[in-house]
């Protein structure tokens, strides 16, 4: 008899314990469903310039473009960087083409760097090169670590002294109209 005292109390224990498992549960389950509706405040992410900071310049480099001619930054200068793997940046490129042409920037002063290798960068670089000079180049090529990039689409926008006056992931975020 006694031994059916102690497995009715054994189960009796297993059941409390499952019940309060399953409020624990239920409990979390309505925290993110509340989360997943909006109800809690948003999340803040930290915001990081995706080129170096505004007031700063960037890094110096040397590099050629696609078409064999040397880069360099003359002044007032639209910098796009770009890659063909990602969907954002695909999506932009045109818009960044047409933008920098209807902002009044001249060719020699919009700089567009394709992230990644050829020919995945292929495509990219022939509509950019319709509005900028090209670059190919990795992730961690001389003009992406110049310019301290953290991701794609970055773009970035320099004054006359190569001192960077705007940073965004859009052209809108950046854009003013030509000064040359």
């Amino acid at each position: 008899m006694g031994f059916v005292v102690a497995g009715l109390v054994l189960v009796g224990l297993l059941g409390l314990l499952n019940l309060l498992l399953v409020a624990g549960v239920i409990r979390r389950l309505r925290q993110h469903t509340e989360l997943l509706s909006g109800g809690a405040a948003p999340v803040e992410l930290p915001t990081t310039d995706p080129t170096v900071s505004v007031g700063s310049r960037p890094g110096s480099f040397s590099v050629m473009a696609v078409d064999g001619e040397p880069v360099s930054i003359p002044g007032p200068t639209i910098v796009g960087f770009f890659a063909p793997d990602c969907s954002s940046c695909v999506a932009k490129v045109s818009d960044f083409v047409l933008g920098v042409v209807d902002l009044g920037y001249d060719r020699a002063n919009v700089l567009a760097v394709a992230i990644g290798e050829p020919p995945a960068t292929d495509r990219l670089s022939t509509t950019l090169g319709r509005a900028a000079r090209v670059v190919v180049e990795p992730m961690d090529g001389p003009v992406a670590t110049a310019f301290a990039v953290h991701g794609v689409p970055a773009m970035c926008r320099l004054d006359e002294t190569g001192t960077v006056v705007a940073t965004g992931r859009d052209l809108t975020e950046i854009s003013a109209p030509a000064t040359v």
